[in-house]
């Protein structure tokens, strides 16, 4: 008898270990049939969903990565195999105090949403389910003492936005200590100068608005004076829209009068947005408005 198909018939896979815990069973599951085709499908978004980004920021804390960037996140998902081991090898045994105090609160931010993206990012909303379960499963067992304890309140520290050339939208001057604490797509500007657009859902309680921002004809600023610039996704630190009101060349807006010499104006623009890690949206020649996106400050 030939053996010939038993020889070249490929051996089975491994059997995957089953878990009697159900939420390690639910991680376990979560990590199947995670398919290059659908991560693809995700790092090719440019600009990618609050919810999208929140649960790839999640993922990233729970297997190490520091780079919640949108940039740092899809450099995450270039090759899917080192990735999915990744996730199989994270052990929910060895997650720190720190690294789960930070994923329960990511988890339970708005932009968390996982129901949103089910339908069109499958993926994504395993790596939820994933990220969730190991949560789940930790505030039961390691941080059951932890996950239990009564949240202390917020410390009731107003605001500090005592200049008045910014504006405000929603004014934070006027809002409760309830209402500052979840501030959707905040908004300051100085007219007729620079705006920037924090996307999102914002804890504006306690922060120094004075001491933090800074909006100057050509210069956008955060966090310059502050030894103490939060994580990424944090306070001011988010994904924002900035736009720049008065950029012209320094030999003035007389020099941008045909379309050549704006063509190559607005491509330098670009190139110096790109330079500087920020996502280029649009540069006006007419009207001197420049917009990028950051994914943090």
């Amino acid at each position: 008898a030939s053996l010939r198909g038993a020889e070249t018939r490929p051996d089975p896979p491994p059997a995957r270990r089953r878990y009697s815990n159900p939420h390690l069973e639910a991680m376990a599951c979560a990590v199947e049939d995670i398919n290059e085709r659908a991560l693809r499908e995700v790092r090719q978004l440019k600009s990618p969903l609050p919810t999208v980004q929140a649960i790839l920021s999640a993922v990233a804390v729970l297997i190490g990565n520091d780079d919640v960037t949108w940039v740092g996140l899809r450099k995450m998902l270039q090759h899917m195999a080192p990735f999915v081991q990744r996730l199989r090898d994270v052990d929910p045994h060895a997650v720190t105090l720190m690294q789960f105090k930070r994923l329960k609160k990511m988890i339970a931010a708005p932009e968390f949403a996982t129901e949103s993206v089910k339908g069109s990012f499958p993926v994504i909303h395993r790596l939820a389910v994933f990220c969730r379960s190991c949560v789940a499963f930790l505030s039961e067992s390691r941080f059951a003492d932890v996950a239990k304890a009564p949240a202390k309140a917020a410390p009731r520290t107003p605001v500090v936005a005592t200049d008045m050339s910014l504006k405000f939208s929603p004014n934070v001057r006027k809002l409760s200590d309830d209402e500052l604490s979840k501030v959707v797509d905040l908004q300051i500007s100085r007219p007729n100068v620079a705006s920037i657009m924090f996307h999102g859902t914002t804890d504006c309680r306690g922060i120094n608005f004075d001491k933090i921002v800074r909006l100057q004809v050509g210069e956008v600023l955060l966090y310059e004076e502050c030894g103490n610039k939060p994580p990424p996704g944090e306070g001011l630190n988010k994904r924002s829209t900035v736009t720049m009101y008065q950029c012209w060349p320094p030999n003035g807006a007389d020099s941008l009068q045909d379309p050549k010499s704006q063509d190559r104006y607005r491509r330098k623009i670009q190139q110096m947005t790109e330079k500087k890690n920020a996502h280029f949206i649009d540069y006006d020649c007419i009207t001197g408005v420049w917009q990028f996106q950051v994914d943090h400050f």
